[in-house]
């Protein structure tokens, strides 16, 4: 059976506990398509970029 309830993200992310927050993320993104998350991934650090914050070392600007 499936209900479908509206849900705001910001309530599920509320209930995320931060001490688990890398295994929640690690659910939420397993649940996409791998291109979706690349492309998701790909627009949050070019957006990083293009605000002049630092992006984490392990992120090529070349290839966003």
């Amino acid at each position: 059976m499936i209900i479908d309830i509206p849900v705001e993200v910001e309530d599920i992310l509320h209930e995320a506990w931060i001490d688990d927050t890398e295994e929640f993320l690690g659910e939420v993104l397993d649940y996409f398509s791998a291109d979706d998350v690349e492309d998701v991934l790909r627009a949050y650090f070019t957006q990083r970029l293009d605000e002049n914050k630092p992006l984490p070392d392990f992120i090529d600007p070349s290839k966003l």
